[in-house]
């Protein structure tokens, strides 16, 4: 094992660990739309290679847009972000649209 692959695992492995009870926004933006929804039912599975799991109910409106754009994004919120957990959740009068518009969002690079 190379020191940098060794560095990424153990990397993966420390942020896996630090979420017990972790809220995350599922994020995906592409030719499909762009969706975001909140999760908490996300977990690591390995970390060679590097895999996480998401349980997402069949019927969310995000499913036929995560599979139109093959690209997510996990953001995991910290205890100040009870206000983006709740607009992702729909909790809130925003649309899914105005959902990013209220919150700083960068497109990566995929």
């Amino acid at each position: 094992m190379t020191d940098s692959t060794h560095t990424l695992k153990r990397s993966f492995r420390d942020a896996m660990a630090s979420c017990a009870a972790g809220v995350h926004v599922i994020t995906t933006d592409g030719e499909a739309g762009r969706y975001g929804i909140t999760m908490t039912a996300v977990t690591a599975v390995t970390d060679e290679p590097p895999t996480v799991m998401l349980c997402i109910n069949r019927q969310s409106a995000i499913i036929p847009i995560l599979q139109g754009n093959r690209d997510l994004c996990i953001n995991t919120l910290n205890d100040s972000q009870q206000d983006v957990a709740e607009h992702f959740a729909g909790l809130t009068d925003l649309s899914p649209e105005e959902r990013f518009e209220y919150h700083i969002w960068h497109r990566g690079q995929t």
